[in-house]
């Protein structure tokens, strides 16, 4: 490695002869920094149940005994007495007429499968807050942005159930440009479907952090499902559903230090 200065110009070589300093290129500093805490609460993903069924037919798992009449043609022998040859005898007489007969009967019903699960609806949602403005005059060539996130409500999705985080909480990291804060992906081949995104910029003389959530329209893989007899009452919520939907309110609050920085010579 060599240094050298010659007509105010200062510069470094290391052992392969390239420069790796050198004073007559842009050189980076901070001209202006900004400390500041946001949170933000994303919204809840409307979300509907959706229902579906399928008939199995009849089924030895819904056979019942049932007490069952029915009106029909019955015949009966009856003896009587009857006055012959100066004498009282009995003799059978037929009678015949329409008669209730009622006895238990095994009676087979239709098997349904029912299953219930979540629709969620297309949304789009953003919130821009202002950390401060910026000094006029000052025209920054660059931003260093450095975080720190906690999440103080954990949202939850079906599939995924508690949503994974991109940011490492509760440790610094640098958020320069954009920042993934949530995702979610169709479990079965791994196409996003919901993202939740942090920007840090300057825009009109103020330092400015953006949240964006958006997310397609989507039906969840899991179902809750149940068997049911064709007799039995089908309860609203089926196999256990949650009686709440689970709809990604997740929050969290940012620790955020902005630095401003220009190049000059």
């Amino acid at each position: 490695m060599s240094f050298q200065a010659s007509n105010n110009r200062i510069f470094m070589t290391n052992a392969q002869g390239k420069v790796i300093f050198d004073t007559n290129k842009p050189m980076p500093h901070i001209i202006h920094s900004v400390n500041g805490t946001v949170g933000v609460a994303f919204p809840k993903i409307p979300c509907t149940y959706y229902d579906g069924a399928q008939n199995y037919g009849p089924s030895i798992v819904c056979e019942r005994s049932e007490y069952q009449c029915n009106t029909e043609w019955v015949c009966r022998t009856e003896w009587e007495w009857v006055y012959e040859n100066d004498q009282w005898v009995s003799k059978p007489v037929e009678k015949c007429g329409w008669e209730q007969v009622c006895s238990w009967e095994p009676v087979r019903y239709d098997q349904w499968r029912h299953w219930q699960g979540f629709d969620y609806e297309a949304s789009d949602w953003q919130l821009t807050r202002s950390l401060g403005p910026v000094p006029e005059g000052l025209n920054a060539d660059f931003l260093i942005v450095h975080a720190t996130a906690t999440r103080t409500r954990h949202g939850a999705l079906a599939d995924m159930g508690a949503l994974p985080c991109g940011l490492p909480l509760g440790k610094p990291f640098l958020a320069n440009n954009s920042s993934i804060i949530e995702c979610m992906s169709d479990i079965r081949n791994g196409t996003p479907w919901m993202t939740r995104v942090m920007s840090v910029f300057v825009e009109n003389g103020e330092i400015k952090v953006q949240f964006k959530h958006s997310n397609r329209g989507f039906r969840a893989v899991s179902q809750w499902e149940g068997l049911y007899c064709s007799y039995d009452n089908i309860p609203p919520r089926i196999g256990g559903i949650p009686e709440t939907p689970p709809q990604g309110d997740s929050a969290f609050n940012f620790n955020l230090s902005v630095r401003l920085g220009m190049f000059t010579i």
